[in-house]
């Protein structure tokens, strides 16, 4: 690559979408590789990290498109954004905001062997309650948006599998991107 081609890369907006859909996307692999590696610290950053891409993709959609906004207040998927804005949110004050479900990950054979393992069955955004609750000197954001995001997180994405939330939100995302590309 050419210095004038980086410099192409992150002037022209379309191209910083495009990054921006490929930064997503290997996120959202790495997600399934934590995952299934049920690494708890991947998992973690994994999320961090698609929530970043995630919002920063929706947030060019908003500074770019003027009838993205009308669009995704009207689509269950792009509404999900919503709630992912909080769960962002959570994550920068290092707040807990999902939980790991584990199940069997098949029927048991004897002899058993252990330890015994089990699979992740889901993970979940938890339920939004004191957990959620920032100190006035972590508060970042008004009292306002503060308890507009809680509400938004509550309504579109409390308890909701973590993996199909990003699924859905990354499918509206994408058809915006197919739009306008």
């Amino acid at each position: 690559m050419t210095e004038e081609e980086a410099k192409k890369d992150f002037s022209d907006p379309l191209r910083r979408l495009a990054n921006n859909h490929y930064a997503m996307e290997k996120a959202r692999e790495r997600l399934r590789v934590a995952i299934e590696a049920k690494d708890n610290k991947e998992i973690y950053t994994a999320i961090g990290e698609l929530l970043l891409w995630v919002l920063t993709t929706e947030e060019w959609h908003w500074n770019h498109d003027k009838p993205f906004k009308k669009r995704r207040n009207i689509d269950d998927r792009g509404q999900l954004l919503f709630g992912l804005r909080f769960a962002y949110n959570a994550m920068k004050h290092n707040m807990n905001f999902y939980e790991i479900h584990f199940g069997r990950s098949s029927g048991f054979t004897f002899p058993f062997s252990f330890p015994v393992r089990f699979a992740i069955k889901n993970i979940l955004w938890i339920k939004a309650d004191e957990k959620f609750e920032l100190s006035k000197e972590d508060r970042i954001f008004n009292e306002k948006s503060y308890k507009e995001q809680l509400l938004n997180y509550k309504r579109y994405i409390e308890g909701k599998d973590v993996s199909i939330t990003f699924d859905k939100a990354m499918e509206f995302l994408h058809e915006e991107y197919e739009r306008i590309k």
